[in-house]
């Protein structure tokens, strides 16, 4: 399978900023962000509730607009696509991973990883690859189960396994362990830096949970609208 990150190169966020109107006046959420990520690199962020961790998210996958600043994937300004190449951007470059596992109840596991690569036009392919990553999330056997029929733990890993169906170079999680219990949530956790080492993915994970932030390679803490380092015990 090719190297997603050959093209894609590194995530650049730049000077990024976010306002939001209110009735009480401008409410600013992010001042002034600066992050990069290599691929393979996995990164977590931080951060008290409401203190704009879902939006950085948003924003580096293209799902909302900065105030100011700059996004760039490669050689892409993500904040300038818009159109056929915003959602193609989307489908191709970007993987993403919420809380809640967003899978349709009346499709089977295969069918909901199978998805993303319906705008294709190549079923046949989408699904040997559903069938491949099923198997490498753990789930072998299960393809043909609806999400009913699956743990709180297996659902995410068809949801982990949908994100990546189109070999993007980017993975972004968005409190993905925030509904599984602690047993189930460790390994959710070590098959996101398994997968990113092996696909060279470059992994933004936010979390409320500091212990689960500290397994990936580097911890950053979102406050004040800035980003600083959280140092590793």
């Amino acid at each position: 399978m090719t190297d997603a990150s050959t093209e894609a190169g590194v995530l650049r966020v730049s000077q990024l900023c976010k306002t939001y109107s209110s009735p009480a006046g401008p409410h600013g959420v992010l001042s002034g962000v600066d992050l990069g990520v290599e691929p393979g690199e996995t990164v977590a962020i931080v951060g008290a509730s409401g203190c704009g961790k879902s939006t950085l998210l948003n924003i580096i996958g293209s799902l909302d607009r900065p105030t100011s600043g700059t996004v760039r994937l490669g050689d892409v300004d993500v904040a300038a696509l818009e159109g056929d190449r915003l959602a193609e951007f989307r489908r191709k470059r970007v993987g993403f991973v919420f809380q809640d596992h967003h899978l349709l109840p009346q499709c089977t596991a295969i069918e909901n990883v199978a998805l993303p690569t319906v705008a294709s036009n190549d079923a046949v392919n989408g699904l040997r690859r559903a069938a491949d990553l099923l198997s490498r999330v753990g789930l072998e056997g299960r393809e043909n189960d609806f999400p009913q029929r699956l743990s709180g733990g297996e659902r995410q890993r068809v949801a982990v396994a949908r994100a990546l169906v189109n070999d993007p170079s980017l993975l972004l999680c968005d409190e993905p362990t925030g509904n599984l219990d602690r047993a189930t949530a460790s390994p959710v956790a070590d098959l996101f830096c398994e997968v990113a080492a092996e696909r060279h993915v470059m992994l933004i994970v936010v979390t409320h949970n500091l212990e689960l932030a500290r397994r990936f390679s580097r911890c950053l803490e979102l406050r004040d609208g800035r980003l600083s380092p959280v140092h590793q015990p």
